[in-house]
C-alpha cells in the first residue's frame, strides 16, 4: 500500500493485554500520531479476549485507523466488519480457553499416573522423562548428611558441615542451608506432595534414607532444639 512501517514483535498471550510491551508500544504510537493503520498476518496473533478487543477497536475508531488482517481490509466504524472482527474475537477467546482446558486436563492425568512434571525435584534427585530419580553425586552427600549427624559427638548443623569438608569429594555447593533443609525433608523418605488445581496428588519413588534414620534425626534435631532452647533461658 506504500506505507512506511514499524514492526512490533513478541512472545506474549493475545490474552495479557496488560503484559504486553510492544503491544503497548504499538498503542502509544498510535495515540501519538505515527501509525495510520495496523496489519496482523493473523487474527489471534493481535488479541484473545473481548475485552481487549474492545479497547482495540475504540483506538481504530476513535484515530481513524487502518486495520488489515492478512488481506483484507476492516472498517471498524462498519457495523458489518465490527460484527466479523468480534466474532474472530469471540472464537479466539474460545479456543484459548479451551488450550487451558486441555492442559490443566493433561497435567491432571500425568500427575494421576505419578509422574512428577511440576515442582522442584529437589537436591539428590534428578528428573528424566516425568520420573524421579537419584542423582548419584548429589544422594552420596544426601546419605553423608544423615550418617553424620546422627554421630554421637554432632550436635549441630555446623557440625556435619565441617566433616563434610574433609571428604575429598566435597562439593562447595553443600553448604548449612541445605544440610538444613536435607534433614527436615521427608523427600528423602521416597515421597513427595504435589498441590495442582485444588488436588493433591502423591507421588514415590527410590528414597535416600530410611524410615528409621529418618525418625532418629527427627528425634536428634528436637532433642538439640530443646536443649539450646534451655541454654538460652
Amino acid at each position: 500500500k506504500g506505507f512506511d512501517y514499524i514492526v512490533y514483535s513478541e512472545i506474549v498471550s493475545g490474552g495479557e493485554v496488560d503484559e504486553r510491551g510492544e503491544y503497548n508500544r504499538m498503542v502509544k504510537n498510535v495515540e501519538d500520531g505515527n501509525l495510520k493503520g495496523i496489519w496482523v498476518f493473523k487474527y489471534d496473533r493481535l488479541e484473545r479476549n473481548m475485552e481487549s478487543y474492545v479497547r482495540f477497536r475504540k483506538l481504530c475508531i476513535e484515530y481513524s485507523l487502518k486495520f488489515w488482517v492478512g488481506i483484507e481490509e476492516y472498517n471498524l466504524n462498519d457495523s458489518g466488519d465490527r460484527l466479523n472482527v468480534s466474532m474472530r474475537s469471540m472464537f479466539g477467546e474460545y479456543e484459548r480457553e479451551r488450550i487451558k482446558e486441555r492442559m490443566v486436563i493433561g497435567k491432571e492425568r500425568k500427575l494421576s499416573e505419578g509422574k512428577n512434571i511440576i515442582g522442584n525435584v529437589g537436591y539428590g534427585y534428578k528428573r528424566i522423562d516425568g520420573e524421579i530419580l537419584i542423582n548419584e553425586d548429589e544422594g552420596r552427600f544426601v546419605k553423608d548428611i544423615y550418617k553424620i549427624f546422627l554421630y554421637k559427638n554432632v550436635s549441630s548443623y555446623n557440625d556435619v558441615l565441617v566433616r563434610l569438608r574433609k571428604k575429598k569429594y566435597y562439593n562447595e555447593r553443600v553448604g548449612r542451608s541445605l544440610i538444613v533443609k536435607v534433614l527436615n525433608n521427608e523427600r528423602y523418605l521416597g515421597k513427595s506432595e504435589v498441590e495442582f488445581n485444588g488436588k493433591k496428588y502423591v507421588y514415590r519413588f527410590e528414597s535416600l534414607v530410611s524410615k528409621e534414620d529418618y525418625n532418629l534425626v527427627k528425634d536428634k534435631i528436637k532433642y538439640l532444639n530443646s536443649k539450646r532452647k534451655r541454654k538460652n533461658s
